[in-house]
């Protein structure tokens, strides 16, 4: 009888490990969670970023293209004139 007893009182042990393995695991499993959340925000945040400053060098180069125009305009210049022009539809056809 000893024997049957200790087994059951050794299954009843191994039973609780096993419970309080799983407890003590759970919190780093949701802190795992959380880090693969901030992950994946983190790199939406940044190819976001890299977007944003493709597009504000694309402005950059806009305006300067358009104050060159406006500049050859007001100084009545057409070889600038058409230089800026030639310069903008080349923009165009390249960027957009």
């Amino acid at each position: 009888f000893w024997i049957s007893g200790s087994i059951v009182t050794l299954g009843g042990a191994i039973a609780i490990l096993e419970k309080w393995s799983l407890k003590f695991k759970q919190p780093e499993d949701r802190q795992n969670e959380r880090l693969d959340d901030h992950d994946k925000r983190i790199s939406k945040l940044e190819s976001d970023r890299d977007d944003m400053k493709e597009q504000l060098l694309d402005l950059k180069e806009m305006s300067r293209l358009l104050l060159a125009q406006v500049a050859a305009l007001a100084n009545g210049d057409a070889d600038a004139i058409r230089s800026a022009s030639d310069e903008i539809v080349s923009y165009l056809r390249h960027k957009i």
